[in-house]
């Protein structure tokens, strides 16, 4: 006897297109899109950050996430970082209004 996920029925194969087709099933990715316009905000106007990287931005149905890593330049003085990451992200969310966003700092 074959089990169902070996041998899905039509209904479920049809359900399983459209969660596909709406970016539902594992979420749809974003981040070519997004990796411009967060690096243009960087680069105008934050001259301590070095630069981003592992920028990953998705759907999951009408949520929408953007997470990177932040590399500050080294002579930027630790005790600055939390305010920098402040301001970082009241413009990113200016930009990007209903996006979760995480911001993950590093010294490089």
């Amino acid at each position: 006897m074959a089990s169902s996920l070996s041998n899905p029925s039509p209904v479920s194969r049809f359900l399983f297109g459209l969660r596909k087709f709406f970016g539902l099933s594992s979420g749809q990715d974003f981040s070519e899109e997004y990796q411009e316009t967060v690096q243009k905000i960087l680069s105008e106007r934050f001259s301590q950050v070095s630069g981003i990287s592992d920028l990953k931005a998705r759907s999951k149905g009408e949520r929408k996430f953007l997470e990177f890593r932040l590399e500050f330049k080294k002579e930027t003085p630790s005790s600055e970082h939390s305010n920098i990451l402040g301001s970082i992200l009241d413009d990113l969310k200016e930009e990007f209004p209903y996006t979760e966003i995480i911001i993950y700092p590093e010294v490089k």
